[in-house]
Formats: C-alpha cells, structure tokens, sequence
C-alpha cells in the first residue's frame, strides 16, 4: 500500500513538473512578454491618437473662423481618402474596425503578416483620427495587440496551438489597455474572441493582461505623457433609487435596443446594396464621401466628428439642450453608418457608446419634463 502511494506521489511530482515546463514557464514567458509589448504599442497609439484629434480640432475651429481655407481642407481630405483607398488596396486587412480581424487570428481562421498590420493599422488610424472620423481606437488596439503578440510568437517559433494562445492574450492586452479596463480584456478574450473557456487560454490572457497594464502605467508614470492613475470607482455619493428611475431605465433600454436593431438592419443593408455596386460605386468613392462630409461637419457641427468620448463628456456635464441632444443623434447615427460602409479604419465601440448616451440624455429629459424624474 505504501509502494503505491509512493509511485503515486511520484508521477503527480512528474506530472506537474512537466505541466510547469510545458505550460506555466511558455505562458509567463511568451504571455507576459506579449502583454508588455502591446502595453507599448497600445499606451503610445492611444497617445498619438490624442495628439492628433487636439490638431485636428485646432485646424478645424481654423477653417471655421477662416471659410476661405474650407476648399483647401476639403481637397486635403479627398487626398487622404485616396490615400487611404491605396493603403486598404495594400493591406486589406487595415479595413474596418479590427476585431473580426483579431478575432479570425485568435481562433486561427486567418493569418496575417504582423509588420504588415501593425504599419497598414498605424497609418490608417492616422489618417482617420486626423481627419476626425467617427471611429474609435479601441479596435486597432486590439488588433495592434494581437499582431504585435503573433510578431513575438513568429520570433520565438512556438508551436501554432501556442500562437493562438500567445495572439489571444495579446489582443486582451491591448483592450484592457486601451480601456483602462484589466476585467473586460479578460472577458472580451473568452467570451467575444473564443466563446469557450479553458484553464489555460484564461492564464495565458490573465498574466498578459497583468503585464500589459502594469507596463502601460509605469510608462505614464515615468514619460509623464498619460495619466495612469485614474481612480476605478467612487464611492463618495449615493443616491436612492425608486420605482420611476427604473421606468426610466427600462425606457433607456428600449430604445437603445430599437436603436441597435435599425442600425444592424441599415448596416447590412447599405453594405448589400453597396458591394452589388461596386463598378458604380466604387471602394474609393465611399471614403471620399464620408471624408468630405467629415469635413464639412467638423467645421460647421463638430459635435458629431470623432469617436464621441468629448461627446459623451459633455452630456455628463449637462452642457447640451434636448433638441440638440436629438440633431446630433440622428446625424452621428448617419455617420456612424456611412463610415462602417466606406471600411475607414477605425472602431465602433465607443462612437455606438456615444449613440446610447445620447439616447439615454434624451430620455431623462424627457423623463425630466413629464415630472417622473
């Protein structure tokens, strides 16, 4: 009997000997070396973003107070939707927002050269951001973390299961990074990127996260170029909550609900009627349309331009009455729509969080007005 246990706790000894070589050591190592690499790439793209929305805006209130330079920006603008329409011809895989494309990487349905990608989604997000489309950074943040991860797993040679492992955790990375969010890159990796669960998909992306977040906020706190040291919840004010918030809430709900179900229908749609035209209405022609549109509203209604994280600031703030609330709904709505059509780079994710706060504004108010609130 106690041969047996011995022999028993000998080959555990072994097992997790070999479990720690094959599995914990690759997984710390390559992970964690991914989730420092995309904390760089994603921590200095949402930096550069940000300069270039402060020029963009500054060249905008420009124009505005000098019209007779709007034909200039307008022929600029046609420049880099041309501009645009050649590098998407290069790397196709730059079109869009990201995440289907990191997506097909981590479940390894697609590949793509890693240099390629992250230059063609670099130069594209550039060109977005500056003319002041209404995109976001979060989905070029993710597909930057995932090609900078498959870039290190190239490097190291490392097996095709681990380079799914390896991509999958560096895309998580590169959301939790770009959303100050550790929790919801985890989430984002099983639920959106794998839709299944597994001791190790969740460690690998766990200590990429860690590692990715951590080098994200020492480098804000060492360069000083981005505040890394935001405060996750404030506990300072409490309110009750009664029986008409949650109608207003369920009202809320609703709406964003019918608002999601239009825009899924028009977005297919459009896209259907658009692709069947493709000789009529050519790839390049959708980008100059939303480039110039862009352009005329930056200078004449810049609340609808960029991803709407300003936008959704300003709703906090009360700053905006309710008929307005209700123009730069429709028009964002419109132009959310038309840049997903043209395959701009750039994300969705926080210009369709703008569309629910600008619902959910409208809706207090008119909660507001009718005395429920």
């Amino acid at each position: 009997m106690q041969n047996k246990r011995v022999k028993k706790l000998k080959a555990d000894l072994k097992y997790m000997g070999k479990n720690i070589i094959e599995v914990i050591l690759p997984v710390i190592g390559l992970c964690g070396l991914s989730g420092i690499v995309a904390g760089l790439f994603v921590g200095f793209f949402n930096y550069g973003v940000k300069i270039l929305v402060t020029y963009s805006k500054q060249i905008y209130a420009l124009v505005y107070e000098h019209l007779a330079f709007l034909p200039l920006l307008l022929f600029v603008l046609a420049a880099m939707a041309i501009a645009m329409s050649y590098l998407h011809k290069w790397a196709p895989e730059s079109r869009g927002s990201g995440i289907p494309q990191a997506e097909g990487m981590m479940r390894g349905l697609v590949g793509f050269k890693p240099l390629k990608m992250i230059v063609s989604m670099f130069v594209g997000s550039a060109i977005s951001f500056f003319a002041g489309l209404p995109v976001g950074a979060e989905g070029p943040s993710v597909q930057l973390g995932a090609s900078s991860s498959q870039a290190i797993s190239n490097v190291f040679k490392s097996k095709l299961a681990w380079q799914r492992y390896v991509i999958s955790a560096g895309a998580g990375a590169g959301f939790a990074v770009a959303f100050a969010a550790p929790l919801s890159g985890l989430v984002f990796v099983l639920e959106e990127g794998h839709r299944r669960f597994s001791p190790v998909l969740l460690l690998s992306t766990a200590v990429s996260i860690i590692f990715g977040f951590i080098t994200y906020r020492m480098m804000g706190n060492v360069t000083g170029l981005w505040n890394a040291d935001t405060a996750y919840f404030n506990f300072n004010q409490f309110s009750v909550v009664t029986y008409k918030d949650f109608l207003v809430l369920l009202a809320i709900g609703v709406s964003c609900g019918l608002a999601a179900i239009l825009f899924n229908y028009l977005m297919i749609h459009s896209q259907r009627m658009t692709d069947g035209k493709e000789k009529t209405f050519p790839y390049w022609l959708r980008l100059l349309i939303i480039f110039i549109v862009i352009g005329i509203t930056g200078v004449f209604f810049n609340y609808v331009n960029y991803s709407g994280y300003d936008l959704i600031l300003s709703i906090s703030a009360r700053e905006l009455s309710t008929w307005m609330l209700v123009l730069i709904l429709v028009v964002k709505f419109i132009l959310i729509l038309l840049c997903f059509n043209s395959g701009a780079t750039g994300g969705l994710f926080i210009p369709m969080l703008s569309i629910g706060a600008l619902i959910g504004a409208i809706v207090g108010d008119l909660g507001i007005a009718l005395g429920i609130l």
